[in-house]
């Protein structure tokens, strides 16, 4: 009987490279090759995390995972259908996202770095690697409800040829990896994602907050030291140390020269950015996977609705570049149904102008995706 990892690259029809390539606009070698990487990678954090104390966590995200087909089933067709498609990457996207956690910002350049693909490439298949060892346990199993058990099993048994096929260089960045696995960890996968934006509330303000409280240390320091005198009382002055100004704070990272996603915090609220290539309205392949905070805070504040508003060059032509805008927008507003967001939900607002952009004119060509509350 073929192993896990066999299984699951034997079940990646030609048909399913060839689509997976011209999706990621690669070549099919290359999708393979990143492939190969991508499968043991994803089932060596899963070894990593059920051996240290996150059994029961990563039963469950299978059993998530799993909960609506099995990516193994039928990937061709899955592929071939832009609805199934986008579910399949935001399903394995968040499966991902809760496994590698913090570590998944460095296991996708790793991964970049091996197999001589885009960066957004290492990301969707990240995505799609989530959805199939997912498949692959549940082929192996017979079953899509894998008891943590039944898991520990499996990867126990399996252990020796994952670690076998591990790229060099990956093991050590899936050591930290220890713990439940839960969507919280998701949260710190967005934090060391070069692809994610930080929160520009709290996070700005943080360099300040330890100056102070290293100054109010100093202060009280200094005042512990202080020693009455017997007979005498003297007047004494407190010195207090001044703090050295806090360092500005970290610039936000710049956006992607063409097709691209940020995630972001805007008023308490997740925010997803979505740049395009020049003249094209194709979302790109890492949306899914940040669409989930946006999904979660719908789930949990049933009044809140999401707002898209395209954006546009206005140099040229004023009624193509609105089209194109409009075409953008409406693309994105596709995408987050298939993520499983209500299309009543969702409220695509007038296109605008952009007033500024960089060298490249990227900021012009977005789609901001906003939370209302």
């Amino acid at each position: 009987m073929p192993n896990m990892i066999e299984t699951i690259l034997q079940s990646i029809s030609p048909e399913a490279r060839s689509a997976l390539a011209a999706y990621f606009g690669e070549t099919p070698d290359s999708t393979d090759r990143a492939l190969v990487s991508i499968i043991p990678t994803l089932l060596a954090a899963m070894v990593s995390r059920s051996e240290h104390g996150g059994l029961e966590s990563v039963a469950a995200l299978v059993r998530t995972s799993l909960e609506h087909d099995n990516a193994l089933d039928d990937l061709s067709a899955a592929l071939s259908d832009p609805g199934r498609r986008s579910r399949l990457l935001a399903n394995g996207g968040s499966f991902v996202s809760a496994l590698l956690g913090g570590q998944l910002g460095p296991v996708s350049a790793a991964l970049t770095g091996r197999s001589g693909v885009k960066g957004d490439t290492i990301r969707g298949l990240l995505q799609l690697g989530g959805s199939l060892v997912t498949g692959g346990v549940g082929k192996m199993l017979g079953h899509h409800q894998p008891t943590s058990q039944e898991l520990s099993t499996l990867l126990k048994s399996e252990r020796a040829d994952i670690f076998a096929r591990l790229p060099s260089g990956i093991s050590s960045l899936l050591a930290p990896l220890s713990g439940a696995a839960t969507p919280a960890t998701a949260a710190a996968a967005l934090a060391s994602d070069p692809a994610a934006r930080t929160d520009r509330g709290f996070s700005r303000w943080l360099p300040w907050i330890l100056a102070a409280i290293v100054a109010l240390a100093i202060i009280f320091s200094l005042r512990s030291c202080e020693t009455e005198e017997p007979v005498a009382v003297e007047e004494t002055k407190t010195i207090v140390t001044e703090a050295p100004p806090p360092a500005a704070p970290a610039e936000l990272p710049p956006p992607p020269p063409g097709s691209g996603v940020l995630s972001e915090v805007r008023d308490g609220h997740p925010a997803v950015v979505v740049f395009f290539d020049s003249g094209s309205s194709a979302v790109t392949p890492a949306f899914p996977t940040a669409t989930a905070p946006l999904k979660n805070w719908l789930d949990a504040n049933p009044e809140a609705t999401l707002s898209v508003s395209g954006y546009n060059d206005p140099t040229g032509d004023a009624a193509a570049n609105a089209e194109l805008s409009k075409n953008r927008a409406s693309n994105v507003a596709d995408e987050l149904v298939a993520a499983g967001i209500d299309r009543s939900r969702i409220t695509l607002d007038k296109p605008a102008e952009a007033t500024a952009y960089d060298e490249h004119r990227t900021e012009a060509r977005r789609v901001e995706v906003v939370i209302r509350p």
